[in-house]
């Protein structure tokens, strides 16, 4: 019996390390979609706070030389997307143009 002892020890020691990975996986996977919307909760409110930032400074709210350097980056990278996106519109916009049929070489 010693033989078939072993055996089921062995196979209940790969079911209990079975099920301890399972939950593991189970329990890393849940808390690791709970710290992913912790962080996607404070991007979104620093995101926030940016547009506030930039919207009083706008409205000359707020002096604050940092803040008026990337008020000012953000106003050119505003002008060059609309830009970017106009020459979008054109590229989109363009259509294949057939050349026409050549003549057919006259006979000789």
């Amino acid at each position: 019996m010693g033989f078939l002892d072993n055996i089921t020890k062995t196979i209940n020691h790969g079911v209990e390390r079975a099920k301890f990975e399972a939950e593991k996986f189970q329990k890393t996977t849940r808390l690791q979609g709970e710290v992913n919307e912790f962080r996607r909760q404070i991007d979104a409110k620093l995101n926030e706070l940016g547009q506030k930032a930039y919207d009083l400074q706008r409205a000359g709210q707020i002096q604050s030389a940092s803040i008026s350097e990337l008020a000012a980056a953000i106003d050119q990278l505003r002008s060059a997307l609309v830009l970017k996106e106009e020459e979008l519109k054109q590229a989109q916009a363009e259509v294949f143009v057939e050349s026409p049929p050549a003549a057919p070489a006259p006979a000789q």
